[in-house]
C-alpha cells in the first residue's frame, strides 16, 4: 500500500572542509568551511510491502555555517577572519523502514544536502581589495534510526469481553 508523510530533524555537526594554498618563501593561506548544525523538513512517499517500506524523501534543508580564512605572509604579517550565518537549501534521498511492531520501526536512510553558495566580498576578506571567497556546502549523510509512532489519532481498539 502507498504511504506518505512528513519528517523533520535537527543535529549538531562537526563537518569541515579545508583548502590549503602554499605560497613561495614560507607564505601560506588556509581557507575552509564548517557546518555547526543543520536540519531538514521533508516530505516522503513510499510503497509498503508488508512490514517493509522503501521510500524517497526531499525538501528544505537549513544550517549554520561559517567560512574561515587565515594567512601568514612572514615577518609578523599574519591574521585570520571568520564569517558565518544560517543558510537554507535543499535535500533529497531515499531509505527503507521496517515495522518491528505496530508502533516501533527501524530505518536506514541516505540524504544528499546542498546548503548553497556563500560569498565573501573583497571588502570583508583579510586579503584586501580584489580578493573574494565563494564556498558551496554540499554533503551526504547515511544514518540509521529507531522510531516510535504515537497513535494519538488512531481509533480506539475494540473492547472484547470474555466469559
Amino acid at each position: 500500500s502507498a504511504a506518505s508523510g512528513v519528517e523533520a530533524d535537527f543535529q549538531g555537526s562537526t563537518l569541515t572542509g579545508t583548502y590549503f594554498n602554499e605560497g613561495a618563501f614560507g607564505e601560506s593561506e588556509q581557507i575552509g568551511r564548517q557546518v555547526q548544525w543543520w536540519g531538514t523538513a521533508r516530505g516522503r512517499i513510499g510503497y509498503a510491502f508488508g512490514n517493509i517500506l522503501p521510500y524517497v524523501t526531499g525538501g528544505f534543508a537549513y544550517g549554520h555555517e561559517s567560512t574561515y580564512a587565515s594567512f601568514n605572509f612572514g615577518g609578523g604579517d599574519a591574521g585570520s577572519e571568520s564569517f558565518g550565518g544560517t543558510h537554507g537549501g535543499w535535500t533529497a534521498g531515499a531509505g527503507v523502514e521496517y515495522a518491528v511492531t505496530h508502533n516501533v520501526t527501524v530505518k536506514v536512510e541516505y540524504l544528499y544536502t546542498d546548503l548553497g553558495t556563500f560569498n565573501i566580498g573583497s571588502e570583508d576578506f583579510i586579503g584586501g581589495p580584489g580578493v573574494s571567497i565563494g564556498t558551496r556546502t554540499q554533503f551526504s549523510t547515511v544514518r540509521a534510526g529507531l522510531n516510535y509512532k504515537f497513535d494519538w489519532m488512531a481509533p480506539a481498539g475494540a473492547v472484547v469481553a470474555k466469559y
